[in-house]
């Protein structure tokens, strides 16, 4: 396993359409304590279940950055990374005598921004939740600015969501 770590580069052309170029992708070994449980973290061995992940990660993410760097001699201006999703639990539920919604990402912005020496925009879904979304806020948008016709519907599937 490890951690894929994809890219594009986000063009806009005279005519006012935006397009993607030049997407592409690599994926760089990470030990699997990077990946995380995926269970219920609100419990157990806290600190190393929910510490670990991130610290393991660290060097992947870095070493993803310089690759991606390096294989495509890419001159970056920021980064945007919404993270892998560890847990993510978008309606409210109990616990602890409080009703809430969470969500914990794989993939600290710092140690990204360290990496490719640009800032990062990061904690999206965190950021959807609180504005009351269920924590997926990219994919409609990159779905508008790419596929949005004013002639022709569309429907599109996202892989990586809720066919999973």
């Amino acid at each position: 396993m490890g951690l894929t770590w994809p890219w594009c580069g986000l063009r806009r052309k005279a005519e006012g359409k935006t397009y993607a170029a030049g997407a592409r992708g690599i994926c760089v070994p990470c030990p699997a304590a990077a990946r995380g449980s995926g269970g219920d973290e609100r419990d157990g061995d806290v600190n190393g279940r929910v510490g670990a992940p991130q610290l393991e990660a660290r060097p992947c993410l870095r070493e993803a950055v310089n690759a991606t760097l390096k294989r495509h001699a890419l001159k970056l201006d920021l980064v945007g990374c919404h993270g892998q999703t560890l847990y993510h639990q978008p309606r409210a539920e109990s616990y602890a005598g409080r009703r809430f919604a969470c969500t914990w990402q794989l993939g600290e912005a710092a140690a990204i921004a360290a990496a490719a020496g640009v800032p990062v925009v990061s904690n999206f879904r965190p950021a959807d939740m609180f504005a009351g979304g269920q924590g997926a806020p990219l994919v409609p948008l990159l779905d508008y600015v790419l596929f949005a016709d004013p002639r022709r519907g569309r429907v599109l599937q996202n892989i990586g969501g809720i066919a999973t």
